[in-house]
């Protein structure tokens, strides 16, 4: 039963530690963001219109 106990506690140690590896930690560019390659006068001016509204 100790066995199986340290086990589990090990196993559940070593799952916690790599499970949510991540390697980017700095991640500044923002996906929703409008940038100068895909922005679209139209688009932009109608949120205007509607911001106001």
């Amino acid at each position: 039963m100790k066995y199986i106990l340290r086990l589990s506690v090990i196993l559940s140690a070593f799952m916690f530690f790599t499970g949510c590896e991540t390697v980017e930690l700095e991640l500044l560019v923002d996906p929703n963001a409008v940038g100068e390659e895909n922005a679209d006068p139209n688009f932009i001016l109608n949120d205007i219109q509607l911001t106001f509204a």
